[in-house]
């Protein structure tokens, strides 16, 4: 027994790095199928067909459509007959002993069973785009956390299906089945408005799991404990059906690890970790620049949105992009100072050490930015020459024509496929920060951008090492590569200057 949890936390570590592969893998401790044990070690045994399946829905599939149960919209979407055509499919595989097939339906069919059961998968709104990734994000990061609470335990120890879903889990069949992701999706649906008034994306913009105060902290460990005995429920259900034994395999702990490259498992993660900050970082800048997350919506969420304004809404994107939203994190209880420490308050503090430093003889002059509104287009960061002449070509001459620019108007003028509105946007905060940061090169206001510090304010208010931290995964990217073209990174020394320059900020005319 203490092996086999030992294999859990090793294979926990090295494969689950989604919310999804952890709750089909945490449902394998909750089979109550005969010989549960062996039917564990099966899955475990399969783990990369098993963990592909479950986030197969996400990256090959992208059937959007059918990961969503909007429970007020007539229980739109398309979660509950595709989570029963995977079923089926389960079965069928466990029937013909295809092992490998087995566990890669299996963790297609848990992805289909949780998805529903996650509240903002169970109405469409406005108000959800400012939170939506936010919150993915910040709960894979702090899952553990959640599922080891006091709420997660009472709803695993309370789980259990309907009057009907009971009665029809007896019989042959798996009419059960819509009635419990039905019964799940009402339950998160509950929680909907929630998540949205109790997550704070300000707080959450650094580091996703700062966002959650106690209540949506309460009510995603809920959500989860019930996801976990839902699929555990799933595969007992589908296994008895199909009425074989489990086959006969082993997995020591030393036969895993003798197959784990720890330092390519840190890269992985990290890489994943990584692409999940760059889209959080463009949403949060979109919110902040139109108050409204459009453009820089995950892919999923894009299609869930277009699709649901074309069937239930009946009205066109262009509408539905004009419709105002209510601000996220309303509903939190702003905390005691000495009750918590956020990554802001770090930050601060950290700020404060480094102001008792002696400040280098250099940093003392009066510094001036290098860039100024009046200045011509191509000395602003990241505009060359032909990319000057296009700017120039749709009235767009100095720094200041790009800083006012309209950036939806202007890529549409440009019409090149590489310059999007994002990228424009991109351009425009990097030419701000430069003119108002005394001191700042082309290249430091690109790096700066890219680790989110937008203007001269957040610079001068963050530590030169907190600076330095969030620079390190940058420049080991191919963007900062790009940036610094075979330049030295920033160091301490440098970034201190870049600190005492924003002290030292002007405001943009």
């Amino acid at each position: 027994m203490r092996s086999m949890k030992l294999l859990f936390r090793i294979l926990y570590a090295q494969k689950c790095t989604s919310t999804h592969h952890k709750l089909a893998l945490d449902a394998l401790r909750y089979l109550k199928v005969e010989h549960s044990a062996d039917w564990a070690t099966l899955f475990l045994t399969e783990i990369e067909q098993y963990t592909d399946g479950a986030k197969a829905p996400d990256k090959k599939f992208k059937d959007f459509r059918n990961h969503v149960l909007h429970v007020k919209d007539n229980f739109w979407g398309g979660a509950v007959p595709t989570a029963e055509l995977w079923y089926a499919r389960l079965v069928e595989r466990l029937k013909d002993k295809d092992w490998r097939r087995v566990a890669f339906c299996a963790g297609v069919l848990s992805h289909y069973v949780t998805d529903p059961l996650m509240p903002l998968h169970t109405g469409q709104t406005e108000d959800e785009g400012q939170v939506h990734k936010f919150i993915e994000w910040g709960t894979a990061k702090i899952y553990r956390e959640l599922v080891t609470t006091h709420a997660a335990a009472r709803a695993m120890q309370n789980w259990k299906l309907t009057a009907d879903g009971q009665a029809a889990s007896a019989k042959a069949g798996n009419d059960w089945l819509p009635l419990m992701i039905i019964q799940g999706a009402t339950l998160a649906n509950e929680h909907y408005d929630v998540m949205i008034d109790h997550y704070d994306p300000v707080r959450g913009r650094k580091n996703a799991a700062d966002g959650f105060d106690d209540t949506s902290r309460e009510s995603l460990a809920t959500l989860l404990g019930w996801s976990i005995k839902a699929v555990a429920f799933v595969l007992d259900q589908a296994i008895a059906e199909a009425n074989v034994a489990p086959p006969k395999r082993s997995l020591t702990v030393s036969a895993v690890l003798s197959s784990v490259s720890v330092p390519i498992f840190w890269v992985t993660r990290r890489m994943a970790d990584k692409q999940e900050r760059k889209v959080v970082t463009a949403i949060w800048k979109e919110l902040q620049e139109t108050g409204k997350v459009v453009h820089s919506l995950p892919e999923d969420d894009q299609a869930i949105r277009t699709a649901h304004a074309e069937e239930v809404l009946q009205i066109s994107i262009d509408e539905l992009n004009r419709r105002p939203t209510r601000k996220a994190g309303t509903g939190q209880q702003t905390p005691p100072e000495t009750q918590t420490t956020t990554d802001r308050d770090v930050i601060a503090i950290s700020t404060a050490r480094d102001a008792a430093k002696p400040v280098p003889t250099d940093q003392k002059r009066v510094l001036r930015p290098y860039l100024q509104p009046q200045n011509h287009i191509v000395e602003a960061p990241s505009i060359g020459p032909k990319t000057a002449d296009r700017l120039q070509r749709i009235g767009i001459h100095t720094v200041r024509h790009l800083l006012t620019a309209d950036a939806e108007q202007s890529t549409e003028q440009l019409g090149q496929h590489w310059i999007t509105v994002d990228v424009f946007r991109k351009w425009q905060r990097q030419a701000s920060l430069m003119c108002s940061a005394a001191g700042l090169r082309g290249h430091d206001a690109q790096l700066l951008i890219e680790i989110g510090i937008d203007t001269a304010e957040e610079l001068a208010n963050t530590a030169p090492s907190a600076i330095l931290e969030l620079l390190k995964d940058v420049v080991a990217s191919k963007e900062g590569e790009r940036i610094l073209r075979g330049g030295t990174p920033p160091d301490l020394a440098e970034v201190e200057r870049w600190v005492a320059g924003a002290t030292q900020r002007r405001e943009v005319a």
